[in-house]
Parts: structure tokens; C-alpha cells; sequence
């Protein structure tokens, strides 16, 4: 990707045309690396990246090219050399820094250099590598600024995009994509990626599991499929949706890892590094008893049934019901705060900022094709790798990934 001058260049007039659109970009998993983008910045795919930028003030540049995961090759200051050299071979090169290592604990090391150049496209500018290293994971991260005032300018944003920057697989596993072993078409493709998260570019379902039950309150205890609000995204000052799953033998899980559209792999979250969300609950004489990871929290409980269906609560935290949505019911336009997704009949979707008529249907973020399997929903970005999330109705709303989104009539 690296070694030719017409990638690079693409990725340069991609830049001036994401700072025209204006549209909002999401938090989001690209190549292997998951990140969260300022609020008010834009972002488009070009080549298999992601570019994002604030919106563009006169004679300034400012814009982040996040390229993903990258094999390991020779020491961090030996890629570093090597990424600039093909980075940089479209400019002429006036000075560079040293490099700079920010210790981000278990996320990992990042490793930063800058280099003042002069290229045809944006004249005199800035433009700083970033190698974030974990265990024998890379990942990279260019910046491009017209100059250090301009950084500082948009110094926040720039920390809050590098703050959220990680590698999504484990330490000491690779970030691959895997062929399918399954497909018959109806159901998503099933394949063995035991060392990446549910979510993240490149994990399949395992096509192993227990049948997820009806979700329903069933003899006092809660069963199937919910979900409760939980503070979350880029600041942790946002309510988003967190999923769980009940089995009837007392098995509970947060962020449940899915072995299809119906099954819940129970044995395989329970193999995920470090905490594993997998646990046991009990319910007596109204509290309910949950042990997690070793840990262990007893709560007042209690559940009933409203116009939406039924309910139930741990202390003061309301829990919904998360239902099935079948593939036909998710046609149509759905709407969140932050953006919109186009589902169409014939398998297209829209998302980001959509502008709808009558004549077309314009999309400032991405385009491609969806396949819906149950509780999982496949993304796949015309010109981006495929990702599996979530799915699901409650009440009248539908849940993908961590986005409530409401049907836009």
C-alpha cells in the first residue's frame, strides 16, 4: 500500500474532499484499529482508509489518515524511516523531529515523527507518522497540518482521535481475515476467530453456541436477549446501549460473543482475554446476585410488563427487552443523533449524513451491501473491509452496535 506514489496522492485529494463535505463522521473500526472521531470532524474511505478532518477554514490544513494495521518490519525507528520515505517521496523534505514515545499502558506504545515538506498539493506543511506498537501488533496513523499553529488550533481534537486510536485484536495475535467456512447464502459466513472481538474488522461468528431464548421474564427471572443504557463514547458523557444475554441455567454475559444470528458462543467469550463479561446471576427474595470475572454484586430487583412489553430492573437501572428483527422489517430509512442508515430491499444500504428525494439518495459517510442474520447484521462498505455488528428491535426502535436508531417516516 505503502510503496506507490498514486496511493498516497489519492489519499491527498481525498483529503481536500472530505473537508468539503461537511457531514459527520462515526466511531467506527477500520483495518484492524478502532477509533472515535472528534465531534464536528468529517470522514470518507479512500482506498481501504479512512480520512478524517475538521471542517476547513481558509488556507489551513488539518486532517488525520488513519491506515490500520501494518506487519512489523525491523525496529519501530527502522518503520518509522520506511513509512516516511514512501510517505514523503511526492514532497520535498525541510527538516524533522525526533521521535517521540508516548507509554498508553496496555493499549500499547506510540511512536511519532514529524517532518516539515513541501509537495505541489498543499505547498509547505507538516505531516507526522505515528506508530502505535503492542506486543507484535503495528498500527499507523498519518496527521497532516499546515503548521504547528494550526495543530494547536485543533490540539483537542487531535488528542481525542489519538487517545482513542487501538489495535482491536489481542497482544500477540495478528489481525487477519479469514476465509469463510460456511455460506449458504441465507446465513452470514461462520469461520474460527477466536483471538478477535465480537465487532471488529475481520471476526466471524463461530457457527457454535447455546440457542439464545425468547426474550421474556420467565418464572421471576429474566431470559433471552436485553439490554440496559451505560455511559459511554469518545468522553464517557454519552448514554449508550449495552447488551446482555440471561440463559435459563443462570448463565449471564455483558457484550455477548454471537456463534450466529441465534446462538450465543458461550465457551468462547468465557476464552477471551482478560475479563470475559461471562458470569452466573441468581434472583431471591427480590435482589438478584451476579459474579463476573471473580467479582460478585447483589442488587434489589424487580421486573413487570408496560405498553413496550416487559421489563426489569437491577437497582435503579431499567433493563429492555431485545428482540429479533427480520431482514424485510429493517428496509427502510432509520435515524439516530449522530446519522442515518439507508437499508434498501435489493441489499444496499446508505449511512453517515443521507440527503433523501425523490429523484436520489446522496451519502456523506459510506455505501455498500447489508445481510441481516438474526441478531447480527454484516456491513460491508463498497470500498472498506467487512465488519459484523449487532441487531436488534425494542419497542419501536432498533438497536446496531451501540446506536439507538429511530424509523424515519
Amino acid at each position: 500500500m505503502w510503496g506507490t506514489r498514486s496511493w498516497w496522492v489519492s489519499v491527498i485529494v481525498m483529503v481536500i474532499v472530505v473537508a468539503c463535505l461537511g457531514a459527520p463522521a462515526f466511531a467506527d473500526v477500520t483495518n484492524g484499529v478502532r477509533y472515535a472521531v472528534p465531534s464536528g470532524w468529517v470522514g470518507v474511505d479512500k482506498d481501504n482508509v479512512r480520512v478524517v478532518a475538521p471542517p476547513p477554514q481558509p488556507g489551513e490544513l488539518m486532517a488525520a489518515v488513519i491506515v490500520g494495521a501494518q506487519a512489523a518490519t525491523g525496529s519501530p525507528d527502522e518503520q518509522l524511516g520506511a513509512l516516511a520515505s514512501a510517505l514523503n517521496s511526492d514532497a520535498k523534505v525541510r527538516g524533522s523531529s525526533d521521535v517521540s514515545i508516548t507509554d498508553r499502558g496496555a493499549v500499547g506504545k506510540l511512536y511519532a515523527k514529524s517532518y516539515d515538506v513541501e509537495s505541489a498539493d498543499h505547498g509547505v506543511h507538516v505531516r507526522m507518522i505515528g506508530l502505535l506498537l503492542r506486543g507484535d501488533q503495528r498500527a499507523v496513523i498519518v496527521l497532516l497540518f499546515t503548521s504547528n499553529t494550526v495543530l494547536q488550533k485543533h490540539g483537542a481534537g487531535v488528542q481525542e482521535l489519538l487517545k482513542s486510536v487501538a489495535i482491536v485484536a489481542p497482544p500477540g495475535t495478528p489481525t487477519p481475515t479469514p476465509p469463510p467456512t460456511t455460506d449458504d447464502g441465507t446465513h452470514l459466513p461462520t469461520g474460527n476467530t477466536p483471538d478477535l472481538y465480537f465487532g471488529s474488522v475481520g471476526w466471524m461468528p463461530s457457527g457454535r453456541g447455546v440457542k439464545i431464548p425468547t426474550t421474556r421474564i420467565a418464572n421471576g427471572k429474566p431470559e433471552g436477549m436485553w439490554w440496559r443504557y451505560t455511559s459511554g463514547g469518545m468522553n464517557g458523557n454519552q448514554m449508550i446501549p449495552l447488551l446482555m444475554v440471561y440463559l435459563p441455567d443462570g448463565t449471564h454475559a455483558v457484550n455477548p460473543r454471537f456463534g450466529s444470528g441465534a446462538l450465543y458462543d458461550v465457551d468462547g467469550q468465557r476464552a477471551q482475554h482478560g475479563s470475559t463479561g461471562v458470569g452466573t446471576f441468581t434472583i431471591k427474595d427480590g435482589k438478584i446476585s451476579e459474579t463476573t470475572d471473580g467479582y460478585t454484586h447483589e442488587n434489589p430487583f424487580k421486573s413487570g410488563t408496560d405498553k413496550d412489553g416487559p421489563w426489569f430492573e437491577i437497582g435503579a437501572g431499567r433493563h429492555y427487552p431485545l428482540e429479533l428483527v427480520a431482514a424485510k422489517d429493517l428496509v427502510g430509512r432509520w435515524k439516530s443523533p449522530s446519522g442515518k442508515f439507508v437499508f434498501n430491499a435489493n441489499g444496499t444500504y446508505e449511512s453517515g449524513n443521507v440527503i433523501i428525494n425523490r429523484e436520489v439518495t446522496v451519502a456523506q459517510g459510506s455505501q455498500g451491501r447489508w445481510q441481516a442474520d438474526g441478531y447480527l447484521l454484516a456491513i460491508r462498505p463498497g470500498q472498506a473491509r467487512e465488519y459484523i455488528t449487532s441487531v436488534g428491535r425494542t419497542g419501536k426502535f432498533l438497536i446496531i452496535g451501540t446506536t439507538v436508531y429511530a424509523r424515519e417516516e
